[in-house]
């Protein structure tokens, strides 16, 4: 009678006889045994043993590997994430910096604020209610209003200040009056050199005149840039100063376990602030290069601190993150215990499951990884195999997902290009739907004029063309036209400035016939005549404009001139720098529609033509001033970086 057990998943089989214990893989055993394991092992369990030692060393040099690979890479990625979040704020601080600037840039730059500030220079101080005290005034008046006209709805900086010669600042924003208050007399401005027209920065400080206006922000920190004012001919006019919070500039600067300083050249401290007299940062921080981390005592706790800097682009600040070294490497201790505890589960798992597993996972999940390794703009309009790669439920929800996914993307692409298109639709009809209410005033003055001496036909004429032109312009069924159309356009208006003028002004014509049929953007020719008379007729008439359109091969170009005093060597310079950079730049669809100057024509060119937009500015040989416009006959409409 023979009887049979299992140990640890081995059968054995006992013979009463020979009184002999030995394992069955399958067979009965005749032999003695003379220890556990038989001194000849079948095939089976040769391969079994030698695959399992296999396995065990393979996934104990794994697990090492893995470990001083993952550690290495672990305090890779936590030095690296330090540089990031320093990066950032620098960069949430500079955004912050460059408003300010921006702000501070458009007050001393306007000629507004610098007319106002001459004609105040020049206005003495008397007693209330006399005629210069009222000018005095008004003069205050229109300086706040063109500086919350420079700010702005949005206010990106809640003060603005212009300190004059006099003795008296005007604010803008929060507080939009006159004080008596010299700038010199101003802590943070004093001992300021105004020949120098560069911006500075100043420490932290409180601002007595908002606190006592608004007693909630008494205790409010501002910091302020400022720079001189000059006129035309290098005459300090006065200084303007921008005042922001410095919360607001400061913003984001705290980060869980990390300490951030902000010092500027000096080595003050502006974040946080002990005042102008605490002891500097330290040198090692000073002297450290951006992007590099260094190691720190903390001089409070003892602790070793890393620490990385990077400067500011709009200002000599300097921003350090530091955090304790221990914090830094804690994912390093962490992935340690992890990894030793997992090794030893994998290691007793893995000689069961990883030859089932790596067939049954292993295809399907390269399938669907190859796929979306493949996925971009050309193959995300493609179907993704619906055939279940694999027989796991959760393999066929991720390709389920996988499917639903690139399903949403691809109707999200959609619906991204459908919303940009529309929206460069809607741009250029609203610039085309734009026309000088001053044009119409003076055409309707003259139009009664004319009415008064009799003059029937002229009236009907010009009543046809402004017709025409009102209509031309107020049509929104697309934003292309012919130049046919847009010449007629533009002889009309012409027509009507001749009958405004009359001998004093002169145009001619010549287009091409060839080119009368080709589509081209709506309004591109009449805006550069209205800004040739604008500007042209600041000489002595007689005035006269030449319009000239010629085609050749497969192009259109179309030149515009007149005879005034043609553009500015300077000025002439500057356009042509930013029209060069709008042409070589992408076609941004949010284009401003604030008017039809010869900027945006050349942006519309740009979305129109693409790189082969042609949009000249230049002096004539002789006198005047030529703009040149022309493209392809055929449109090439760039949209989100691509031709179509």
């Amino acid at each position: 009678m023979e009887k049979t057990n299992r140990v640890c998943g081995v059968f054995f089989r006992q013979d009463k006889k020979a009184n002999l214990t030995a394992p069955s893989l399958g067979f009965t055993m005749r032999r003695p045994v003379r220890a556990f394991w038989p001194a000849k092992r079948n095939v089976r369990s040769t391969l079994f043993f030698s695959y399992l030692f296999l396995i065990l060393l393979t996934m104990a040099f794994m697990t090492v590997f893995s470990y001083f690979y993952t550690a290495k890479a672990l305090t890779g990625t936590a030095i690296k994430a330090l540089n990031d979040l320093s990066a950032k704020m620098v960069e949430a601080m500079d955004t912050e910096l460059f408003k300010m600037n921006t702000v501070s840039v458009a007050v001393v730059s306007s000629d507004v604020i610098r007319q106002l500030l001459r004609e105040r220079a020049t206005i003495p101080f008397s007693q209330p209610g006399s005629d210069a005290s009222l000018r005095r005034y008004r003069n205050t008046v229109r300086i706040a209003d063109v500086i919350q006209t420079i700010i702005g709805p949005y206010k990106p900086v809640p003060q603005v200040k212009v300190y004059d010669l006099q003795g008296e600042l005007i604010g803008g924003g929060l507080f939009g009056e006159a004080a008596r208050v010299r700038a010199f007399d101003v802590p943070w401005l004093s001992g300021m050199d105004l020949t120098s027209g560069t911006k500075h920065f100043s420490l932290p400080h409180k601002d007595s005149i908002l606190g006592r206006i608004f007693p909630a922000d008494q205790d409010q920190n501002y910091i302020s840039l400022y720079r001189t004012c000059f006129d035309e001919y290098g005459s300090t006019l006065g200084v303007v100063e921008v005042e922001q919070f410095t919360n607001t500039i400061f913003r984001g600067m705290s980060s869980g376990s990390s300490r951030v300083v902000v010092f500027d050249a000096a080595g003050v401290s502006l974040l946080p602030y002990r005042g102008a007299l605490a002891p500097p940062v330290s040198t090692a921080l000073r002297n450290s290069a951006d992007g590099r981390i260094i190691t720190l005592r903390e001089q409070g706790t003892g602790r070793d601190e890393i620490a990385t800097v990077d400067s500011s682009g709009e200002s000599e600040w300097r921003v350090a993150v530091l955090q304790e070294k221990r914090l830094l490497l804690k994912p390093v201790r962490d992935f340690t215990t992890i990894i030793l505890l997992f090794g030893l589960v994998l290691l007793l798992g893995s000689t069961l499951i990883a030859a089932r597993l790596a067939a049954r996972l292993t295809v399907p999940l390269r399938a669907i990884r190859d796929a979306l390794k493949g996925l971009d703009w050309n193959t995300v309009s493609q179907e993704f195999s619906s055939r279940p790669l694999s027989s796991l439920n959760e393999l066929e929800e991720l390709q389920l997902a996988f499917q639903n996914m690139q399903r949403k993307l691809r109707e999200s692409m959609d619906e991204a290009l459908e919303a940009r298109a529309h929206e460069v639709q809607a741009t250029l009809l609203a610039l085309q739907s734009q026309m000088d209410p001053h044009f119409i005033y003076n055409m309707l003055t003259t139009i009664g004029i004319m009415a008064e001496e009799g003059m029937g036909g002229e009236i009907s004429e010009t009543v046809a063309n402004m017709t025409h032109l009102l209509r031309y312009i107020s049509s929104g069924e697309s934003s292309t036209a012919s130049i046919e159309e847009e010449v007629e356009y533009a002889r009309r208006y012409m027509a009507c400035m001749k009958l405004r003028f009359r001998d004093d002004m002169s145009y001619d014509i010549s287009i091409a016939t060839d080119l009368l049929k080709v589509r081209v953007p709506k309004l591109i020719i009449q805006p550069i005549i209205e800004n040739a008379m604008k500007y042209g007729m600041r000489s002595r008439p007689p005035w006269h404009l030449s319009i000239n359109g010629e085609e050749s091969g497969g192009r259109w170009k179309i030149s515009i001139r007149d005879n005034g005093p043609g553009f500015d060597a300077v000025q002439l310079n500057r356009l042509r720098k930013v029209i060069e950079i709008r042409m070589k730049s992408p076609p941004d669809p949010a284009l401003s529609i604030s008017g039809m100057g010869l900027l945006n024509i050349s942006t519309r060119l740009r979305i129109f033509y693409g790189d082969e937009a042609t949009y000249r500015v230049e002096n004539n040989p002789t006198v005047g001033a030529a703009i040149i416009i022309g493209g392809t006959c055929e449109p090439k409409t760039i949209l989100l970086g691509h031709r179509r």
